[in-house]
């Protein structure tokens, strides 16, 4: 293992601990404040704070920590089992084959939603597929993302929808009411550089766009409760709430 680029090493000179001892203490921590996940947590924020991914964890139980890394870990083993999402601490979520930066102004992509895209991409084959060359070419099918957050939904069908070749045939426009959540977008979250043509953001009410069709994801909790004492307090008010605003990552 010594040598090994992906293996974890004694970072910042000295020991931690090892890796399996410190996985141990990361779980323990995160079973008791009630993760649903504590294992899991505790692969990726020591993955993380070592700077390697978790299979190099999971694979050197024995390999030493540095105290540096085994200072980070715990620091952000604190945050978790205060609540703070994983994805925030590490600073990015992996999304439809994606990664994306995970910034407090908009929800965490959520694995359940890569099946949006899934169906919105099939929805626009189909409709595609029904058009005539004439109408392919007159203009383009347009999709507007409703809510977008951090605009995670279009970038992810953009991306399957080129690699069907039919991106130049669509239009998709990522919106939201929230000036945070579409500056996250546009600044922080969106990997779309080679996407600038086809997608685009903006603050809009629906009505007064024009579409084809649209994706919509409701917010997660009634109006009746913010969550500002549970679980989700750390995300975006309005995405948690269901209200008026961005709706999910």
């Amino acid at each position: 293992m010594t040598g090994s680029p992906d293996a974890p090493g004694p970072a910042g000179g000295g020991s931690g601990g090892t890796t399996g001892a410190l996985l141990r203490e990361g779980a323990e921590l995160l079973a008791a404040a009630g993760s649903e996940t504590p294992r899991l947590d505790a692969e990726l924020l020591l993955g993380h704070a070592i700077g390697v991914g978790r299979t190099a964890v999971i694979a050197h139980h024995d390999a030493p920590v540095g105290p540096d890394a085994a200072r980070r870990y715990r620091a952000d083993l604190e945050r978790r089992a205060a609540g703070e999402p994983v994805a925030y601490l590490r600073g990015f979520k992996e999304f439809y084959g994606l990664a994306f930066e995970a910034d407090p102004r908009a929800l965490i992509p959520r694995p359940e939603t890569e099946r949006l895209v899934e169906l919105a991409q099939a929805e626009t084959m189909r409709r595609l597929g029904a058009l005539t060359r004439d109408e392919t070419t007159a203009a383009p099918l347009r999709i507007v993302d409703v809510g977008t957050g951090s605009g995670a939904i279009a970038v992810a069908l953009a991306v399957g929808l080129r690699k069907l070749r039919a991106l130049e045939a669509v239009e998709i426009l990522a919106v939201d009411i929230s000036p945070d959540a579409l500056e996250c977008g546009r600044a922080v979250c969106w990997p779309v550089e080679s996407l600038a043509q086809t997608v685009s953001s903006a603050a809009a009410e629906v009505p007064a766009l024009r579409r084809d069709f649209s994706g919509i994801v409701p917010g997660w909790l009634t109006m009746g409760w913010d969550g500002a004492h549970g679980p989700f307090r750390h995300l975006p008010v309005r995405a948690r709430t269901g209200g008026r605003g961005h709706r999910r990552g």
